[in-house]
């Protein structure tokens, strides 16, 4: 009776695929970069003196998802009191940052039968006992600032580095849950 029982469950458990849209980021890829790179901008702006007029140059950070990270450094630093300028000749310094790394890492961990073979054309869905799939986004940057006409070292940073992580466990078919990353950096308002 408990074999058939097993049988039952099994055939009559679903099985269930969700793919949003197919940029070549996940929604969830971006949520986490973006909540590293949010992390390691509000570090990044907190170690840095800046004195007057400040020009933030972008030129050592050349990265494909990069410009999210770049508003995020300028925000922070706007939050910390620091005027910004986009006209380079008016600055009194410069904060010349740079990136490291602003990408995400997947592991899973998989206990089942991957794909069962199947004598028809159909893909039957993985038999699961147990899965687990960490996302993890890591956002490295530093900055240094420098006095626009001498060129002379105002302050500077070691690297600084944001995470965020996303676990998703399941057990059995269709048993799963998902922990969340943390909601971004809380506002700060100017000193």
């Amino acid at each position: 009776m408990r074999t058939i029982l097993l049988i039952l469950i099994t055939g009559i458990a679903g099985c269930s695929s969700v793919k949003s849209s197919a940029p070549s980021k996940t929604a969830a890829d971006q949520m986490l970069t973006s909540t590293a790179a949010d992390q390691a901008a509000d570090m990044l702006a907190h170690a840095l003196r800046v004195k007057g007029l400040a020009f933030v140059d972008t030129t050592y950070f050349d990265l494909e998802d990069g410009k999210y990270a770049i508003s995020a450094i300028r925000y922070a630093l706007l939050r910390t009191g620091v005027r910004l300028t986009d006209d380079r000749p008016k600055a009194e310094s410069i904060v010349e940052i740079r990136v490291g790394a602003l990408s995400t890492n997947e592991k899973e961990f998989f206990v089942g039968v991957p794909n069962p073979r199947s004598l028809d054309s159909a893909n039957p869905a993985p038999i699961v006992l147990y899965r687990s799939n960490t996302r993890e986004a890591v956002a490295k940057l530093a900055a240094f600032v420098y006095d626009a006409r001498s060129g002379a070292l105002i302050s500077g940073t070691g690297p600084v580095h944001g995470t965020a992580k996303l676990d998703r466990q399941e057990v059995a078919p269709g048993i799963s849950w998902e922990t969340h990353p943390p909601s971004p950096v809380n506002e700060r308002s100017p000193k």
